[in-house]
């Protein structure tokens, strides 16, 4: 049964796995139809974990004494026995602490059923056995079911093919989405896992907002065992059973104290754990401190990006944690070619005041490169209208894939910063974005020296006349920009990957749930003062 050919994307379905495949892991297996592709995939994502890969697993039990620590089975029938005998071979292969997770193909997937009218009871009993059959398949294998997933296809293929086999009546929702499912995925445990649920609150997704400090994160955390994950606008306080340890994760939250002050008693009666995640200097939000900083002061814990904004943030609550930004996964090679004009990036919003000063620079620079050059500028349209050239594109405010899909053409990245209150607590997130995809960052030296203080792989200005001398160096000089260029995606592959922070993440935020009640002791105290 190839899926492939029935309308299964092996894009979706790598990152279907991949979503439950651990990212921290240091030794997996991959084992079936596709398993090469997927391994490539999750290199990108944990470069520093052993990755092997094989059509049947006989080449990993071949090796007795190397045993993983996760194992990824592909394409596994739903067949009780065939499950059964895939268990018991990663018995053989797994460590103690080893992690388990089949795709089970879907012999009710709608594109492989045949071409008949279907009764929706059938259907119902089809299913019914089908799941008899998984679960007693899994049912004494020496695991425990961690968390199970659905895959989807097509919701609009799907409704022209239940025209065609007039079952559209009867048909439960439940049963809509199984039909639709190509696989299901199980992720097993060889031992007990603890509980953890992280819900977040987000912001409106404007461009990347969410996106490296809140989607990307969680998605990394839910790949471990044990740890679901939840991001919205709302919250909404589901009860949960009383083993699953819960936290509330506030993004840039700006709470008012009515009626912020009863929510957060809520939450706290609910038993979870309230962790704000700020990574900007909050003077441009002047309601926080209108609120007497309730924002830092009613929560647990708060999370940042940077040394100085974690010493601004413990004014206000001593439990600080900083994860520098760390990128999900290592973007795809793109071969830089001498041959095509040297691309140029800007893409930033509100930073009219940090660039103008290299303008003229910049310019000059450009009027006098005898090298091809492009210039691509992305959601600034002043900075593009203030470029004397007409090589130049531009894109507006977009989603921040678009966004890294520019990024990724780019071989020299603007990052200009005057020296304010402000911007020195910025964090270095396109500096390290423009190394990961490939390019220069030619930076100011506010903030930047610290991510590459001996210049490896950047040129940082110390003036604003700086810029266009480091341009006009780049565009002339092919061998020391492709150096540069290398040596960045060198530095992300060894620091700046979240796969490489993760435990570290996990472990902070088990700690504050294991000393959840002398921290809610101390919540309490810095809320008796907005009671009065």
């Amino acid at each position: 049964m190839n899926l492939q050919k029935q309308g299964v994307k092996a894009s979706a379905r790598a990152e279907n796995c991949l979503r439950f495949l651990p990212h921290n892991a240091l030794s997996v297996g991959i084992i079936g139809a596709g398993a090469e592709l997927l391994a490539q995939e999750y290199r990108s994502i944990n470069p520093v974990g052993n990755v092997t890969f094989a059509p049947d697993i006989a080449v990993l039990t071949d090796d007795p004494d190397h045993l993983l620590e996760s194992l990824l089975f592909l394409g596994c029938s739903a067949q009780t026995q065939s499950l059964k005998g895939i268990l018991k071979q990663a018995k053989t292969v797994l460590s103690g602490s080893g992690v388990c997770i089949l795709e089970i193909k879907n012999p009710l997937f709608f594109k492989l059923l045949p071409g008949q009218k279907w009764e929706s009871s059938l259907l119902e009993k089809q299913w019914a056995h089908t799941k008899k059959n998984i679960l007693d398949g899994l049912g004494d294998g020496g695991f425990f079911v961690d968390q199970t997933r659905i895959s989807r296809s097509s919701v609009q293929e799907f409704e022209v093919w239940m025209e065609g086999h007039a079952i559209q009546k009867g048909l439960s929702p439940q049963m809509k989405k199984l039909l639709c499912a190509p696989f299901f995925l199980y992720r097993l445990t060889s031992n007990p896992v603890s509980r953890l649920q992280i819900q977040a609150k987000v912001l409106k997704p404007v461009g990347g907002v969410n996106d490296v400090r809140i989607n990307e994160p969680l998605r990394a955390m839910a790949s471990l065992p044990g740890v679901t994950c939840h991001a919205s606008r709302h919250i909404v306080l589901k009860p949960q059973p009383a083993n699953v340890d819960k936290i509330i994760l506030l993004h840039r939250p700006i709470l008012k104290i009515e009626p912020a002050l009863a929510e957060i008693q809520k939450m706290r009666e609910a038993g979870y754990l309230i962790v704000t995640e700020f990574d900007d200097y909050p003077s441009l939000w002047p309601e926080i401190e209108k609120n007497g900083y309730l924002s830092f002061r009613g929560v647990h814990a708060v999370q940042t990006t940077t040394p100085e904004l974690a010493n601004y943030f413990r004014e206000f609550n001593p439990t600080v944690k900083i994860f520098a930004n760390q990128l999900d996964r290592l973007p795809s090679k793109h071969q830089k070619s001498s041959e095509t004009p040297v691309r140029l990036f800007f893409g930033a919003i509100n930073r009219q005041d940090d660039w103008r000063p290299i303008m003229p620079s910049l310019n000059k620079a450009l009027s006098e490169a005898t090298t091809p050059y492009w210039v691509d500028v992305v959601m600034d349209r002043e900075f593009y209208e203030a470029l004397e050239t007409d090589r130049k594109t531009f894109t507006p405010l977009c989603q921040y894939d678009l966004y890294k899909s520019h990024l990724k053409q780019a071989d020299i990245v603007l990052i200009p910063l005057q020296d304010t209150t402000f911007n020195r607590m910025k964090s270095d997130l396109k500096f390290v974005e423009a190394a990961a995809h490939g390019a220069v960052p030619i930076a100011s030296a506010v903030v930047y020296p610290a991510c590459d203080p001996g210049g490896e792989f950047s040129i940082i200005c110390h003036q604003d006349e700086a810029f266009g001398e480091a341009v006009a160096e780049l565009l002339n000089n092919t061998e020391k920009r492709q150096r540069l260029q290398k040596n960045g995606v060198q530095y992300v592959v060894q620091n700046r990957l979240l796969s490489l922070h993760l435990t570290e993440r996990e472990n902070w935020y088990r700690g504050l749930l294991k000393d959840f009640e002398k921290l809610d002791d101390a919540l309490a105290e810095r809320l008796t003062h907005f009671a009065r």
